[in-house]
């Protein structure tokens, strides 16, 4: 038979598998979007935000969207904005209605949006690229009704993590109840989530009309409620701090403001009792009052107001009665002086104690009593106002740990990785208290390498006298760690590496921080790849937000040639495979192409393999490498 017969005969079956191969991807491709995600952005007066709120949604590595904006009567240039928006990208639809406020856009984003899930983003703030993939992959794998994420808190000249971020977001956990991870009732926010439709319709959940904080009540019944909720240790949302303090979030100085938060304290408290939850969950929840919500307000401008005091005062009297007082214990001191002062109904006091820096974390100070921290109360023994020792305490392992890694060098002399920056416990006077810094690396298993790190009074490596507490400039350090060392960590082909900064008080305490600060105009974020001597490359890893950890990367070749000889067209060298491989061949890079060596191989006394080649001319192979398929140097 012909080779033209042959052809004729296999083309309807490459075509069958042609078809075959595209109805399949049709099929994956309509089981995908019938799994999609409802984007709701509700939109009022953000013409300056708009832009980069919605790209950040188009652009999300997730691409089974339904964005659905809702223009919440806005009277300047955002229709327009996500009009020109809808008409590049066919995934987004525009909702008109007259102005209700927050809770009512969001209400009306959730009756046009059809997806299988749920996401909230508020049209000032944008998502990270890989966001929705994290909170959908998270709910399906564990089969949530909610996916918890943690945000990044950013304005025009810097980003940060909230400090209760540490806590609630440290790991990825997946709890049947929400009293097994009681830090996540601190994030009680509609964004930076991912909710179940089915989960939502069934509890008939809707927000607030017409008040601020409408979600906070909402949100958390819902937490309560979820057959399972997933926090991830994931920044799913950059969360804005406006420059012009114009948000709703920012508008603590308003006795509507007020008035609005106390009634989401008030309707929290209440479906908490028709739940009726244990204990333990009330008292998180009041804990957050306590310890966060109360003094956005008694550090506001405002509390000067008559008024606004009363308000505040009568509110906090109220939830004492309902068990507040009992998680004052956990409130660090300073707070728990502004509480007492505020329930004295000592508004001068407060006023005076808060021009002294009361609520300034730099002007905090600690004496250290082994593993207690007591408060320097401003008031002396035998003062009305004055706080037993036993009221100013405040565990070690809980002061905040200060931190940035400001240079990373190769020392190439040494074969060394040499990290230097400053560490210290804030509020802890360094005058009076010494610590020991030990960087310490931990591999993919677990296992760590620890260095003991020098002590250090460059002033390239401490923080700006303005920044920080009544620490000295000990709190500077240098440590040097070997690269076979951070190398050894890591037994396969390639893992990665953890640093952590763990500090020793002279009182025996210990606080222990994952590296995350890192100073962006120096070195680190300059320093290329390095290569130990066992053959290692070793570089860092990549950050996508200013939250992740310094990360080193481990990879190693699969094998590594040493003792290279060469003689005019013979070349000669041993190779030791790092995965337990032989090779099986090897091939010439030329200018000109690859050409296939017959290569003479020998097993050495010491497990190596001895390579000889021999090549036709005296210029012979400029690389060497695998070749495919193999397992060559």
């Amino acid at each position: 038979m012909s080779t033209g017969v042959h052809r004729a005969m296999r083309a309807p079956r490459r075509l069958t598998r042609a078809v075959r191969a595209r109805i399949a991807r049709r099929q994956t491709e309509r089981q995908a979007w019938q799994r999609k995600v409802s984007v709701i952005v509700p939109v009022y007066n953000v013409e300056r935000y708009l832009d980069e709120c919605l790209s950040s949604i188009r652009t999300q590595s997730f691409r089974y969207l339904e964005i659905v904006v809702v223009d919440d009567g806005s009277t300047d240039d955002s229709r327009a904005v996500a009009a020109r928006h809808a008409r590049a990208d066919r995934r987004i639809k525009v909702i008109r209605q007259a102005n209700g406020g927050l809770g009512a856009a969001r209400n009306t984003g959730i009756e046009h949006s059809t997806g299988a899930f749920l996401v909230f983003v508020d049209s000032d703030d944008r998502l990270p690229r890989d966001a929705i993939r994290h909170l959908s992959q998270a709910l399906e794998k564990h089969e949530a009704d909610i996916a918890v994420g943690y945000p990044q808190r950013f304005n025009a000249t810097r980003s940060w993590i909230p400090q209760w971020v540490g806590e609630a977001h440290a790991e990825l956990v997946a709890v049947d109840r929400v009293d097994e991870h009681l830090p996540l009732l601190r994030n009680n926010y509609t964004w930076g989530k991912i909710y179940s439709r089915t989960f939502w319709d069934a509890g008939g959940y809707r927000f607030r009309e017409g008040v601020a904080y409408e979600d906070q009540p909402v949100v958390t019944e819902m937490m309560l409620r979820a057959r399972r909720v997933v926090s991830l240790d994931v920044c799913v949302y950059d969360y804005r701090a406006r420059d012009d303090n114009s948000s709703i979030s920012q508008q603590t100085h308003t006795l509507k403001d007020l008035r609005d938060r106390i009634a989401a304290w008030t309707l929290t408290a209440e479906k908490l009792e028709e739940l009726s939850v244990d204990d333990v969950v009330v008292r998180a929840w009041l804990l957050t009052v306590y310890a966060t919500h109360v003094h956005w307000y008694l550090n506001s401008p405002s509390v000067a107001d008559p008024e606004y005091w009363s308000l505040l005062r009568e509110t906090l009297l109220e939830l004492d009665s309902r068990g507040g007082l009992a998680v004052e214990g956990d409130v660090p001191p300073a707070r728990r002086l502004a509480l007492e002062l505020l329930r004295r109904d000592e508004q001068d006091e407060l006023l005076n104690a808060r021009s002294a820096g009361l609520y300034e974390a730099k002007a905090d100070s600690y004496d250290l009593r082994g593993s207690t921290a007591v408060w320097r109360t401003r008031y002396p023994e035998g003062h009305p106002f004055h706080l037993p020792a036993e009221a100013r305490s405040w565990p070690v392992d809980r002061l905040l740990v200060r931190h940035q890694v400001r240079q990373l060098r190769h020392l190439a002399d040494t074969d060394e990785l040499e990290v230097a920056g400053f560490a210290y416990l804030q509020g802890v006077d360094y005058r009076q208290n010494g610590q020991v810094v030990h960087l310490v690396v931990t591999g993919p298993d677990g296992s760590e390498t620890r260095i003991v790190a020098c002590e250090s009074d460059d002033p390239d490596l401490v923080p700006s006298s303005g920044s920080w507490d009544a620490a000295a400039p000990a709190v500077g350090f240098r440590a040097a760690v070997p690269l076979s060392d951070v190398a050894g960590l890591v037994t396969g082909p390639k893992g990665a590496v953890s640093l952590d900064l763990e500090l020793q008080t002279d009182g025996g305490s210990l606080r222990r921080v994952r590296v995350t600060e890192v100073n962006r105009w120096g070195s680190p974020d300059q320093l290329g790849p390095m290569l130990s001597a066992g053959g290692a490359k070793i570089a860092i890893a990549p950050r996508a937000t200013a939250a992740d950890p310094l990360v080193l990367s481990v990879s190693r070749p699969a094998q590594r040639a040493s003792n290279v000889l060469r003689v005019e067209r013979r070349l000669e060298f041993d190779v030791t495979s790092t995965q337990g491989r032989t090779p099986v061949a090897v091939v010439a890079r030329r200018e000109h192409g690859n050409e296939t060596v017959d290569a003479v191989l020998a097993p050495n006394d010491d497990g190596t393999l001895h390579v000889v080649l021999e090549f036709p001319t005296p210029e012979g192979a400029q690389v060497v490498r695998q070749a495919p398929g193999s397992s060559g140097p």
